[in-house]
């Protein structure tokens, strides 16, 4: 059965992230990026232009402000690392044991969200919810300070959209 993910519902699952883990936590990523995320992230740089050589593209993906500020991963040995890894296993039974880690870590949430909740209709709100969750907690925000940030865009969001009608 498809489950429909809303601005509302996305409000409510990082909610419930929340009660798992406490206000006061903080993702933490590993110091360094595996191998494969800092050859994605070559890739990807090489692939929009972002940079002009090999070694400029390695050295990009391998730099601490690229992973430390732009960067983070859903699963730490397969278990749940940041808020979204954390909603897909608690609340959608995601296994990362069974998918290709390559398909997802290292992907902004508007690309993982595919493989994360392979079975929900997600809205465009809701992807904005979450982008603004993942940006947060990716630049060292508590859980709390993330979900508070989430509700602020939620309605400003929703205003935005009324008032163009």
């Amino acid at each position: 059965m498809t489950e429909l993910i809303n601005g509302l519902r996305a409000l409510d699952l990082l909610d419930a992230a929340v009660k798992r883990e406490g206000e006061d936590f903080r993702y933490t990523k590993p110091d360094e990026a595996p191998q494969w995320v800092q050859e994605q992230i070559a890739e990807t740089a090489r692939g929009w232009g972002w940079v002009e050589t090999e070694d400029a593209a390695l050295e990009l993906a391998t730099s601490d402000h690229w992973w430390h500020t732009s960067t983070c991963l859903y699963f730490h040995d397969n278990q749940p690392g940041c808020v979204m890894g954390n909603i897909a296993v608690n609340e959608f039974g995601f296994d990362p044991t069974t998918t290709d880690p390559e398909c997802y870590e290292g992907m902004d949430i508007t690309v993982a969200i595919v493989d994360l909740f392979p079975d929900a209709k997600v809205t465009d709100l809701a992807v904005r919810i979450f982008k603004t969750a993942q940006m947060q907690q990716d630049a060292g925000s508590t859980w709390g300070d993330v979900v508070k940030r989430c509700r602020e865009e939620f309605e400003r969001l929703a205003w935005e959209e009324v008032n163009a009608s």
